[in-house]
């Protein structure tokens, strides 16, 4: 189980009109909070999280929830792990009267064991 913050700020900017006239100053940032769990069954293993999302722009905030999932097995007989995950599935972010999904992603991976504790990720593949 795991909890986890991200906050991405931009500190202030230069605000500008049409006419590149300047406006003043604002702020802008996103943040998350996750919390997610895993656990192994046998040689597979499941996990995921569920988020909320925040952004603002010039005071005008928005929010939305997201939830990422992934799977992942061990390839009996080799020293090899294949996994694939989906993000940001959930609701759209929404700004004053405009709304846009939130960037899906499926993602896959391999990971090959080449000495006990000595790991090689391999090729990794992310939609879009």
């Amino acid at each position: 189980m795991g909890l986890g913050f991200t906050r991405l700020t931009t500190g202030a900017m230069e605000g500008r009109a049409a006419n590149r006239g300047r406006t003043g100053g604002f702020n802008a940032y996103d943040q998350s909070i996750a919390l997610g769990a895993a656990k192994n069954f046998g040689p597979y293993a499941l996990g995921g999280a569920v988020k909320y999302i925040q952004s603002s722009i010039a005071g005008s905030r928005a929010s939305a929830f997201a939830v990422d999932i992934g799977a992942g097995r061990r390839l009996t007989g080799l020293p090899v792990y294949v996994a694939l995950a989906v993000q940001n599935l959930g609701t759209p972010m929404r700004y004053i009267a405009q709304s846009d999904q939130l960037p899906l992603s499926v993602s896959t991976g391999l990971l090959v064991t080449a000495l006990p504790g000595v790991f090689i990720a391999g090729p990794q593949a992310v939609y879009p």
